[in-house]
């Protein structure tokens, strides 16, 4: 196997996690914590933490965790 594509995977691991945060929000409230700020209820942060999570899952279900770092050295 040469090429194996995640990107509807990781597409649905970044939407969940930002749909789950976004479950925090409550109006009035300030937005800002929300979009980009970088804090624990940023949506961003959630959706890029999840798709860095399941991009580590797959890869170590491929066996091709490491491989980069070693084929770099060659």
């Amino acid at each position: 196997m040469a090429k194996i594509n995640f990107g509807t995977t990781l597409k649905q691991a970044f939407l969940a996690a930002v749909r789950d945060k976004l479950r925090e929000y409550e109006e009035p409230s300030s937005p800002h914590p929300f979009l980009g700020m970088g804090g624990e209820h940023d949506v961003m942060m959630a959706g890029r933490r999840a798709v860095k999570a399941k991009t580590t899952e797959l890869l170590r279900l491929c066996r091709s965790a490491g491989k980069a770092t070693k084929s770099q050295d060659r």
